[in-house]
């Protein structure tokens, strides 16, 4: 995560700078070049899965880049155990994206964004229930219950 957010990935537009490739396309969109921004989250793919993670917190976040997304998440006025959820969410959709960059580059393979989300959605859930903080508000119990 701290790579992403420092801009210090390997991604193709650094590449291309460091002349390893000749090719800074967008592997998941091959819309515009790939770059941290971009993947995080100005590329369609990536898009479309911060969309239906959104969603499925009934997030009402309306930004759309990483930078925003986790100053929002400091200056929300949300209880700590909804902004430590909303920033396992974020952390986990951005090695899910990577993860799936990597594979789409090596191993020609996509994941549709249904499935980046699922996997996400259940790696949270998981370290969330294994890792249960302590006073954590009835309200914030039912609300983790319907996720």
């Amino acid at each position: 995560m701290w790579l992403a957010v420092l801009k210090r990935l390997k991604t193709k537009d650094r590449l291309l700078r460091f002349h390893v490739t000749d090719n800074a396309e967008c592997i998941l969109c091959s819309r515009s070049t790939e770059s941290v921004d971009h993947l995080f989250f100005d590329c369609p793919y990536s898009f479309d899965c911060l969309e239906k993670v959104k969603d499925w917190l009934n997030w009402g976040v309306s930004s759309t880049s990483l930078p925003r997304i986790i100053r929002w998440i400091g200056k929300a006025k949300l209880s700590k155990f909804k902004k430590s959820l909303y920033s396992a969410v974020t952390a986990a959709l951005v090695y899910q994206i990577w993860r799936t960059r990597n594979c789409k580059l090596w191993l020609s393979t996509l994941e549709s964004t249904d499935a980046i989300v699922l996997k996400t959605k259940d790696a949270v859930k998981h370290r969330v229930m294994c890792m249960w903080p302590r006073n954590v508000t009835k309200r914030d119990i039912d609300w983790f219950n319907t996720l």
